[in-house]
């Protein structure tokens, strides 16, 4: 339409007062700014939202809209990335507590993993396994709430693995989706005879982790 408009109605279009064209672009400006939404955003966001809008909003006036939309894209991941890492987390489970487990055999740790194993988080979520407790002979880890894996996860879950097979620790990994079983499959992560087992159900991992213990 504007091509139409400047082609077919240039004659008419000369005629238009440019301060009637710089009103119109001033309208146009301010509609664009959404500066009730910019206010609104200042008051009520959280610090981080606030810092990047701040920062697209001085790059755009000092300098461009292009440099200033490929900063704010760039600031919003890394900052997506860190609240991602934050809410990814392990923790042990008290088998003591939980009527579920309290039937579990001496030597079994449960250790439940909630949040996506990505390369901001995996390293982090999985570090706290890695404990130098003699008496663990079985881990199981509770996936049920681990929604996505990317390779930095698989990476980092097959050196636990590798370091729980050299401690002579036998692991269940408990809910894992199907995606994610046949991504470890193809990673190479394959189940083993007496040493490492996928398991759809935690009885199902209970019963296997007192068939090991004996």
């Amino acid at each position: 339409m504007v091509l139409l408009a400047v082609i077919a109605l240039a004659g008419v279009l000369g005629l238009v007062p440019m301060a009637a064209l710089a009103a119109l672009l001033f309208i146009i400006a301010w509609n664009m700014s959404e500066a009730r939404h910019f206010v609104r955003t200042l008051r009520s966001a959280p610090f981080d939202d606030v810092a990047i809008l701040v920062t697209c909003f001085g790059l755009t006036v000092i300098f461009d809209m292009v440099l200033a939309v490929g900063v704010g894209i760039a600031l919003a991941a890394a900052l997506f990335i860190r609240r991602m890492a934050l809410l990814t987390q392990s923790d042990r489970v008290d088998t003591r507590r939980d009527i579920s487990l309290v039937t579990l055999p001496d030597g079994v740790a449960v250790y439940n993993i909630d949040g996506p194993l990505f390369f901001g988080a995996a390293e982090k979520a999985l570090a706290s396994l890695r404990v130098a407790d003699p008496t663990i002979k079985t881990l199981i880890l509770d996936m049920h709430d681990v929604p996505s894996m990317d390779v930095t996860g698989i990476m980092a879950l097959e050196a636990l693995l590798d370091d729980m097979a050299r401690d002579n620790v036998r692991v269940i990994l408990v809910g894992l989706k199907a995606r994610m079983i046949l991504k470890l499959r193809r990673a190479g992560i394959h189940k083993v005879p007496g040493q490492r087992l996928y398991c759809q159900h935690m009885t199902q991992a209970i019963k296997v982790a007192r068939r090991w213990q004996g």
